[in-house]
């Protein structure tokens, strides 16, 4: 009796043993990785006066230089690897 539930057993979990070896991509979280070029893109780089989040300051910025906001700065230094996200600072 035992011998056959174990047969049984590797008959049904062979298939769902095979997909994820053959099928990793089915399981990637991960959404596809962009070029540099298209990260670069991507940001929203700001020039001239700047309000800081919640209005505690104004900056500005000559056209020597970009500002990037809180949200394209931590995708920055998420993709070259500086830091994880829960070490970075928030704002109080």
């Amino acid at each position: 009796m035992h011998k056959k539930r174990g047969s049984m057993l590797k008959k049904l979990l062979m298939p769902a043993g095979l997909l994820v070896l053959f099928c990793p991509a089915a399981f990637a979280s991960e959404k596809p990785k962009m070029t540099a070029e298209e990260f670069e893109a991507s940001l929203m780089y700001q020039k001239g006066q700047i309000i800081l989040p919640g209005g505690i300051a104004t900056l500005k910025i000559p056209d020597s230089f970009r500002y990037l906001d809180p949200k394209d700065s931590e995708r920055v230094i998420m993709r070259h690897g500086a830091t994880r996200p829960e070490t970075i600072k928030q704002p109080e």
